[in-house]
């Protein structure tokens, strides 16, 4: 586990845990899930939930729809897919 330092040098907001060929990053205060990255991928996957508005986000599909419990309402429209992204 090592500092991850975000922002304009206001010191350590995540705690990185490096298991699992993934890398996967905390908020050191709540321990809230930020980010996660694949070993090796250039991409890194940002919780959406953690970005100040407007965040400029869109919807552009629906993954592990065959794991969605029965009182979730998927919108019309948008690709669905029953695992991750092809």
């Amino acid at each position: 586990m090592r500092d991850v330092r975000a922002g304009a040098g206001r010191g350590p907001h995540a705690a990185l845990y490096e298991a699992d060929e993934r890398r996967r990053g905390f908020c050191s205060r709540c321990g809230g899930s930020l980010f996660w990255q694949a070993d090796g991928a250039a991409e890194i996957s940002v919780t959406a939930g953690t970005l100040d508005q407007p965040t400029g986000l869109e919807t552009v599909a629906h993954i592990y729809v065959d794991s969605a419990g029965d009182y979730e309402v998927l919108p019309d429209g948008i690709p669905r897919h029953p695992a991750t992204l092809p």
